[in-house]
């Protein structure tokens, strides 16, 4: 898979599904190859039909682990020094990218959950945008806890590095927190933001 970086733009990380969600794909490839080979002299001793049961579930079997494998590799999660990526691979000829760079993020937070999430220790990471409509979720990454602070540290590292990125993220915090009173104001509230923010835009005019 090609990914088109930004100029001085690196890959820090690459976060994959884990293995074993994939686990019944791997065990019935499993069978389809190991079988033939089990019953390969009754198979062979049937001739013509033998030779090809045989041939079908290996190819089958192959079949089968390399789409598997496919997925595996191409859903991912790319941490890089601008942005986290977030490629979805739906189907052979259908994949969604979603990015976020690290001034727009808001919150990153994982989960787990379920018997098999707790035991086998994997989850998702919530990553939050600032305007809370391009939220990114990537989901089945093994030992989500760390993956989070991985983001979080490389996160406040850029921010720190470039502090206009740092006044940019925490100004957008302030208007998310303004924009989320209005929602709650009542009409004589917003009467009188109405009135304080003429005010203010004439001091500024």
């Amino acid at each position: 898979m090609r990914l088109e970086l930004r100029p001085g733009e690196q890959i820090i990380k690459i976060f994959r599904r884990y293995s074993f969600l994939y686990f019944w794909h791997y065990f019935f490839v499993f069978l389809l190859i190991a079988a033939p080979f089990f019953f390969m002299f009754v198979l062979f001793s049937w001739g013509t039909w033998g030779i090809v049961l045989f041939s079908t579930s290996l190819g089958l079997g192959l079949l089968i682990f390399l789409r598997a494998l496919y997925f595996q590799r191409r859903n991912s999660l790319i941490v890089t020094t601008e942005r986290l990526i977030n490629i979805t691979q739906k189907g052979l000829l259908d994949r969604a990218v979603l990015d976020l760079a690290y001034q727009n993020i808001h919150n990153v937070t994982y989960q787990i959950k379920g018997f098999f999430s707790t035991i086998f220790r994997y989850g998702l990471i919530k990553i939050q945008s600032l305007n809370q409509t391009s939220d990114l979720v990537f989901v089945g990454v093994k030992k989500p806890a760390k993956a989070a602070e991985i983001i979080s540290r490389v996160r406040e590292d850029r921010l720190k590095i470039s502090p206009d990125l740092a006044k940019i993220t925490a100004s957008g915090r302030q208007l998310t927190d303004l924009l989320d009173l209005v929602k709650q104001a009542s009409q004589e509230d917003l009467k009188l933001l109405k009135e304080a923010l003429e005010r203010r835009n004439k001091e500024l005019s």
